[in-house]
């Protein structure tokens, strides 16, 4: 097997793990959670994305991206604003799909796996961000009136 085919099993095995994980132990507790002590905590992971963008420059001018999104959403959740839901999905779903094409990109390029920040912020950042993306995902599948609905959000 080749390094990077190697390297994408391991990616795939930590991200499907780290999403058991979730689905075994936060998801079900979802629906009597506070909604802030979900959203504000992944909003403010996410929002440290910015230094991947000056770990792997051109290439994390999405992550920058990204995370200022995750303060636009953070300050409309924490603002009982009505543009909360559409920034969270916004978010959630450009985040997880830039993740996932990143990786593509890194495992179809035969970047070096030679331990340097190139392979440690993919093999160590990527699943638990997956992972949080999963879970608010299953934040925002519930119906307008559920648990982003409970209060001003």
């Amino acid at each position: 097997m080749s390094a990077s085919a190697a390297f994408a099993l391991s990616l795939a095995t930590d991200t499907l793990v780290l999403g058991m994980a979730a689905r075994m132990y936060v998801v079900p507790r979802l629906a009597s959670m506070d909604p802030a002590a979900i959203v504000v905590p992944i909003l403010l992971l996410h929002a440290s994305r910015h230094s991947m963008f000056l770990l792997a420059w051109p290439d994390g001018a999405g992550d920058l991206a990204l995370a200022a999104l995750a303060l636009a959403s953070l300050g409309a959740f924490k603002l009982g604003s009505r543009l909360a839901r559409p920034l969270l999905w916004t978010f959630n779903s450009c985040g997880a799909a830039g993740l996932l094409v990143g990786v593509g990109r890194f495992v179809a390029s035969g970047a070096s796996l030679d331990g340097s920040r190139a392979y440690w912020v993919p093999a160590c950042w990527v699943p638990a961000l997956l992972a949080t993306h999963y879970v608010l995902f299953m934040v925002l599948a519930r119906p307008q009136g559920g648990l982003l609905g409970q209060r001003p959000i």
